[in-house]
């Protein structure tokens, strides 16, 4: 991953710091508790609330996209799962982490899919240089072959094994997207280990997306990835060596593997 000023970790001790105490607006207690009282980064009504605690913002390196590194609490109270826009169906009550192209979080009914909340995004902190930049592929760059996994539990439980798998894997986050009804999960650049020329620097990113073919006990999702090579005294990518590309197939098929885990298999 490549990154600007600083590393993500780096930002988040610095945000941390700030967002909290300092840039989150506060709820307007003469309101009416029954009228939505909103900010940017807040929201407060009977039936939910919602707090977003960092927005930093970044650039995708090659394309220079913006793209914003959001976390935030939430809780929609007598529900048992919303859906977001980007993420799909989740719990009612949590705190999620990620990236998004969007400028605001979108809350919605996960059966009707009428929208509850719309929560606008603002920075919690601004860089005085360059900022924060996230090595996240082009759609160009992905791989025209689509492997496709399984999922048979309830459709909420996908995001919470979907990104614990994807973190593992890919630990500096995920990018949450929508586009007709799917969300997908794009990751990161990540270097391979165990490449038998040691010369050769092999790099993969994967993106998930979900759902297909929904029948009654079961979805299908989407994995697509792409991979890239460089030599360790050149920064120039080419075309990636079958050595670079079988690695990236077999890590891609211990994802599926995981992906595919319901959570009774995972004990």
């Amino acid at each position: 991953m490549k990154m600007g000023l600083m590393t993500l970790a780096a930002v988040a001790v610095l945000v941390d710091g700030f967002a909290l105490g300092q840039s989150v607006a506060q709820v307007n207690s003469t309101k009416p508790v029954d009228t939505p009282s909103q900010t940017a980064n807040v929201v407060h009504t009977q039936e939910y609330d919602v707090k977003v605690l960092r927005v930093v913002a970044a650039e995708v390196s090659e394309s220079g996209s913006p793209v914003h590194l959001v976390e935030y609490e939430y809780e929609f109270r007598g529900r048992s799962q919303v859906n977001i826009r980007g993420l799909g169906d989740v719990s009612a009550k949590g705190r999620l982490e990620y990236f998004t192209f969007d400028p605001h979080i979108e809350f919605r009914d996960a059966v009707a899919g009428k929208t509850i909340a719309i929560v606008p995004l603002q920075e919690t902190i601004v860089f005085g240089g360059p900022g924060l930049t996230v090595d996240f592929p082009k759609d160009t760059e992905l791989s025209p072959t689509i492997r496709e996994g399984v999922w048979t539990e309830p459709m909420s439980s996908f995001h919470d094994n979907a990104t614990r798998v994807l973190a593992r894997y890919f630990p500096s986050g995920i990018a949450a997207q929508e586009q007709d009804k799917v969300e997908s999960y794009k990751t990161q650049y990540k270097q391979m280990d165990g490449l038998r020329d040691h010369n050769v620097i092999g790099e993969v990113a994967v993106l998930v997306s979900h759902p297909f073919r929904t029948e009654k006990a079961r979805f299908y999702f989407h994995v697509q990835y792409a991979v890239r090579e460089s030599r360790t005294k050149s920064p120039e990518f080419h075309p990636a060596s079958r050595e670079v590309i079988t690695a990236a197939e077999d890590l891609i098929d211990r994802l599926i593997k995981e992906l595919q885990k319901t959570g009774s298999a995972q004990q």
